[in-house]
């Protein structure tokens, strides 16, 4: 007897969503950086059995009457993942009011072992960077994706005005992109040499300058780059592949977006692409809520570490070490308890490669995924509470230098 075939429903939606990159009317700004904008986007792909999702779809809807309930709105409005006010981020769970920690809580709750889920995350300026560089070819003395993540990973951390005037100017010629960015490793090899914690900063500057002088580059600018949605597309469907579900027995709804749509429908073989607006979906705003629950936490670790280049307070502070506030860990037993809830969320997936797709540049939000995994290692809050929050602060600060590593080799 054939085997009964199976088919899926997969919501999408995104955070953080820039349709394109630029500078902004503040020259030597990009519009990423802009107080609402973050330097990364962000997808939740939520993935249920056909059969199945009708009842997710209930309690969704059971969850969301609640959050409007508790959060007093009315009951017609649309529960969104922006509805939760972006100062309860600040400090991660830690700044969670008792109405968003129920609210996430029950969330989280929704999750089963049938939910699959993909969380997708690019680097906007990674995204610039791979363009710029498309046409060049890399030195073989170099392993080129490790050459690409260093590139990326200091470009976003000493980008300064200079660097993104002339990124985002269609006129800059090869040789004032290529010489803006040796400046700038100059000017930051300067600045750091000598700080022991930056040694292994130094090696990696010194290394993309070596790539870079032994290259063949053919390096174009413009002033606006366009995103390209087929990654995160891309990363559903090695997800779909690991779980060995076909693409042709998917249905893709996407929240309200035509460029996602033509792509997934012109290079994708999904059984049907559809785009609606997230108000008549409930899938779809339970992939808002996740990717905005993603999307804002990392943001507020994105605040945490920020560095200026162009000031020169920041240069002053070099061998100030850049690790979250000890905020971050002053937590309740209910806070510590969705911690932990939200990182078995992640552990239980631990062995699906795809669960988390990026760029080669992780970012911060490594250390969004570290702070999940630190709390994991503590048996019960009573554990976690032996130790000052100062000491949380340096024994996390370790843990995820650790991780990164780790994860830098995936």
């Amino acid at each position: 007897m054939a085997k009964k075939k199976k088919f899926y429903i997969c919501f999408y939606d995104e955070a953080f969503h820039d349709r394109k990159i630029t500078e902004s009317k503040e020259k030597g700004q990009m519009n990423i950086e802009q107080k609402e904008n973050g330097d990364n986007f962000f997808t939740a792909k939520i993935i249920f059995l056909e059969h199945q999702h009708e009842k997710y779809i209930r309690l969704f809807n059971e969850f969301e009457n609640q959050a409007k309930e508790i959060l007093d709105i009315d009951n017609s409005a649309e529960f969104k993942g922006t509805t939760i006010k972006k100062p309860n981020f600040k400090n991660g769970v830690s700044s969670f009011n008792k109405k968003t920690l129920e609210i996430y809580n029950n969330f989280f709750d929704l999750i089963d072992s049938n939910w699959i889920f993909q969380i997708s995350v690019m680097n906007k300026l990674e995204h610039v960077i791979n363009f710029i560089f498309s046409n060049s070819r890399i030195s073989l003395i170099a392993d080129e994706q490790a050459f690409r993540y260093s590139l990326s990973k200091f470009l976003n951390q000493y980008r300064n005005e200079e660097l993104i005037s002339v990124l985002f100017d269609s006129d800059s010629t090869i040789s004032d992109i290529y010489n803006c960015i040796m400046n700038l490793l100059d000017d930051v090899e300067n600045n750091i040499s000598g700080i022991k914690r930056k040694e292994e900063e130094e090696r990696a500057i010194r290394e993309i300058r070596t790539v870079l002088l032994n290259s063949l580059l053919n390096l174009k600018s413009k002033e606006k780059y366009e995103w390209d949605y087929s990654h995160s597309l891309n990363g559903l469907v090695f997800l779909l592949e690991e779980k060995k579900i076909k693409t042709k027995s998917v249905n893709l709804i996407i929240d309200r977006e035509e460029r996602t749509e033509a792509v997934a429908k012109q290079f994708f073989n999904f059984k049907s692409v559809k785009s609606v607006d997230s108000k008549d979906c409930s899938g779809v705003r339970i992939a808002d809520i996740f990717s905005n629950f993603v999307g804002r936490f990392v943001k507020a670790i994105d605040d945490e570490y920020l560095e200026d280049w162009d000031n020169s307070d920041a240069k002053a502070k070099l061998a100030e070490r850049r690790i979250l506030n000890t905020e971050w860990f002053n937590l309740t037993n209910e806070q510590f308890d969705l911690y932990i809830k939200i990182a078995n969320v992640f552990s239980d997936r631990k062995d699906i490669f795809w669960t988390v797709q990026t760029g080669l540049y992780w970012g911060n939000f490594s250390v969004f995924m570290s702070l999940l995994y630190y709390f994991l290692r503590f048996d019960n809050f009573n554990e976690y509470q032996s130790y000052s929050y100062e000491e949380h602060r340096e024994q996390f600060n370790l843990f995820c230098l650790q991780r990164e590593e780790q994860m830098h080799q995936r």
